[in-house]
């Protein structure tokens, strides 16, 4: 729904790919860096769907000769940070941008402590929330203001029983990086209605 005008012909839509980067062997036994998927038929994979959709997974792990330059340069950043081209240093300098963002830092920090508590109980549910957050955030594009101003509420109460931010993610069946983000503003800024939160979050969501 994003990605197209209400009304507009299919036609129009331009192709979409859905991209993982991955700091780990995709597949046992596989080197390579850059897997392209595409919907193929089940019962005759000779035939393609044609929508000009694709998957694609980045691996920072490997060893493939027929990657461009710049994927290299690119892959090469994720695995150990060192940026050696002019995209990965305008790569990196916007990182350091949004490691300074208070609001950034405050939902990066909650996010941690939640993949670590979840590490340390077992569990690998952070590392699926964290494949989520890309979906999370295409979907929140489509909410309307109203709605945004509805869950700042919920979450505002809920804080107020003493509710942490996974739980509440949990019982609203919420992104947890949204939920995060708010219960972020509302205790930062106490002083806040729930209209002026929203706008404090307006450009982040």
């Amino acid at each position: 729904m994003n990605l197209i005008d209400h009304g507009a012909d299919y036609r129009e839509l331009n192709p979409s790919f859905v991209i993982y980067i991955c700091q780990f062997r995709l597949f046992p036994g596989s080197g390579r860096q850059k897997y392209t998927f595409r919907t193929l038929c089940t019962e005759d994979t000779s035939i393609e769907l044609g929508d000009d959709a694709a998957i694609v997974f980045l691996c920072s792990v490997g060893e493939e000769e027929h990657l461009s330059a710049k994927l290299k340069s690119f892959l090469t950043y994720v695995a150990d940070g060192t940026p050696c081209d002019e995209f990965t240093s305008k790569l990196e300098h916007e990182v350091t941008k949004a490691k300074e963002h208070k609001m950034w830092r405050l939902e990066y920090m909650t996010l941690l402590e939640h993949y670590e508590r979840e590490r340390s109980e077992g569990r690998e549910e952070g590392r699926r929330e964290g494949r989520e957050e890309g979906r999370a955030e295409g979907r929140a594009e489509g909410r309307a203001e109203g709605q945004y101003m509805k869950l700042i509420q919920l979450i505002r109460r809920k804080l107020e029983k003493g509710k942490t931010p996974d739980v509440i993610a949990d019982e609203l069946e919420e992104e947890f990086s949204v939920v995060c983000m708010m219960c972020n503003a509302i205790q930062s800024n106490p002083d806040m209605d729930d209209e002026a939160v929203y706008r404090l979050l307006k450009e982040n969501l």
